[in-house]
């Protein structure tokens, strides 16, 4: 039923889910971390570092609503591959069930 391109899409779909999830874990405690440094409730670094923070805060935000945009993007996907697949089966099984080669009772 699952043909190499199958195979491959199902491994690709599951190395993207993966990268996305690794990429959320690594920037959701990064953000209230530069929040915390352009608001200056950390201190102890140079002063007028406020607009350099906000550049970084800005650049993560920017990645995080990327990340997002990707994680709806796959699993629309993914949903859609296997409803694909799903109908491909049920295909399969009306042609096996109709063809003539059918055991009859």
């Amino acid at each position: 039923m699952f043909d190499f391109k199958a195979e491959h899409t199902i491994e690709r779909i599951s190395v993207i889910r993966k990268n996305i999830i690794l990429l959320n874990t690594m920037f959701k405690p990064q953000l209230p971390l530069f929040a915390r440094f352009e608001s200056k409730q950390i201190e102890g670094y140079a002063n007028n570092m406020e607009d350099y923070w906000s550049n970084i805060l800005d650049y993560y935000k920017q990645m995080w609503d990327a990340t997002e945009d990707y994680a709806e993007l796959i699993e629309g996907l993914s949903r859609t591959f296997d409803s694909m697949q799903a109908n491909r089966t049920n295909e399969i099984i009306k042609y096996l069930l109709l063809s003539p080669l059918s055991f009859s009772h």
